[in-house]
């Protein structure tokens, strides 16, 4: 049979390294199928907070074949995850057969002739495949090491590798991992279908409880808007029970919120760190607050203060009735009575709209990092301006966001890295809230 690309082993030690992926480079995304059919990924492989081991191999490359027990005494030895790769194109059967044979039980993902990853991970080259083919990743997923070939000595080296690792972990400057979401919309749950082929509250819990556990410094916040448009009291009870378990460190009341009649009285049901700077709620001429106007949060010696803005504009379609309970203080008056003397870090979490929140951080340079909402915007990368970053998630519970901060000895920002991860199929359902929605689904069936 043709193969459509040349597929190579090296026998002997090859020290080219790409140009393109260098030691030092995030990992390139991929989700990949494993030998069970289940869809795997990077982000969910790197969820166990461990550096991992990508191997390339094929059935039939004999110095793949010499490598894996070197990786399999590595794994023992070690606090490091192997998983290989395998690109012959076969079917799982044969696979499963060739894996029982030689006694592997690394997990198994396929990506039949490369066509996957092969180009990303340039195991591809001008159309060959050169395996076998080996990448360390730390567990933040950055390449610590990458091998071209078979080396008999590939087990002293990768154990130098991964004490190198622990070492900088216990010499990592101070961090901070922000994780943010916004517009959720009241999706509970994905389709997994091509009109919303990934999401919801559902696996957003399973990623946080992930995240926290490898970020001890952490901070999870939400811009608002986690209610549908129009939502019955059965939706609103479970998406605020939801949110009790998914413990945010502060919620920001977008226009949805204020939209559902029962809200007010909401907060006081359930126990969410709502967070609202501006907005009054209104009872004929008696205005109060509806939740504390401002925030101090410690970490590891940094104070964080936190903001909550709800812009005017986003009540311009409402109702009388909804909007003359409202009384919206200035945004310009609020950020303008905050000076740099009580915090180390200034977020705002605004439900204004990406438009109004670059014009925030043009006027109000001392904000440090804006989690935005209300547009529904997808920013792939935070957008800057001057030395505050704005960062948004995309709509409908798809996404979720996660800024890291790193600070020097005078609390300074020295450097960040952002993702977006998409809640796919890997993510697993929080097995708690899963049974919330199927009894929410079966009560729904039943009237």
């Amino acid at each position: 049979m043709k193969k459509i690309i040349i597929l190579i082993c090296f026998l002997f030690t090859n020290s080219f390294v790409s140009a393109k992926l260098n030691i030092g480079n995030k990992s390139p995304g991929f989700i990949l199928s494993d030998i069970n059919g289940n869809r795997i990924s990077v982000t969910a492989i790197l969820a166990d907070n461990k550096p991992i081991i990508l191997a390339y191999f094929a059935t039939w490359c004999q110095p793949c074949l010499k490598e894996i027990p070197h990786l399999q005494n590595i794994q023992s030895k070690s606090n490091v995850k192997v998983y290989l790769i395998n690109i012959d194109g076969l079917n799982k059967e044969k696979i499963k057969e060739f894996l029982t044979k030689n006694n592997i039980t690394f997990p198994v993902l396929l990506d039949p002739e490369a066509k996957i990853t092969g180009e990303n991970f340039e195991v591809l080259k001008a159309g060959r495949a050169n395996i076998p083919k080996l990448f360390l990743i730390s567990a933040d997923g950055i390449i610590k090491y990458i091998k071209d070939g078979y080396d008999e000595n590939i087990e002293k080296i990768l154990a130098e590798q991964i004490t190198a690792i622990e070492k900088e972990n216990l010499n990592k400057p101070k961090e901070l991992a922000i994780f943010f979401s916004n517009s959720s919309n009241g999706y509970l749950e994905s389709c997994d279908c091509p009109t919303h082929p990934y999401g919801g509250l559902v696996r957003r819990a399973t990623y946080l409880k992930q995240q926290r556990e490898k970020y001890a410094n952490n901070l999870a916040l939400d811009s608002g808007d986690f209610l549908p448009l129009y939502a019955s009291d059965a939706i609103a009870d479970l998406i605020f029970k939801i949110y009790e378990i998914m413990n945010y460190d502060a919620i920001c009341i977008g226009d949805q919120e204020l939209s559902y009649e029962k809200f007010v009285s909401y907060i006081n049901k359930y126990k969410l760190a709502f967070l609202s700077s501006n907005v009054n709620y209104c009872e004929g001429k008696n205005c109060i607050f509806l939740t504390p106007h401002d925030k101090i949060i410690e970490r590891e010696g940094l104070r964080i203060k936190l903001l909550s803005i709800t812009h005017p504009d986003v009540f311009t379609l409402f109702p009388e009735k909804i909007t003359k309970k409202l009384n919206i203080l200035s945004t310009d008056d609020i950020l303008s009575q905050t000076e740099k003397i009580d915090y180390d870090l200034l977020i705002l979490i605004s439900h204004s709209g990406f438009d109004i929140d670059k014009e925030i951080a043009e006027k109000f340079k001392n904000i440090d990092i804006i989690i935005g909402g209300h547009s529904q915007t997808l920013l792939q990368k935070p957008y800057k301006i001057g030395n505050t970053l704005i960062v948004q998630a995309g709509e409908n519970c798809q996404n979720v966001g996660k800024l890291v901060l790193r600070f020097d000895d005078k609390k300074k920002i020295t450097s960040y890295e952002h993702e977006i991860t998409p809640l796919t199929k890997d993510i697993a359902d929080h097995p708690q809230i899963r049974n919330m929605i199927n009894d929410y689904k079966n009560a729904i069936k039943k009237k």
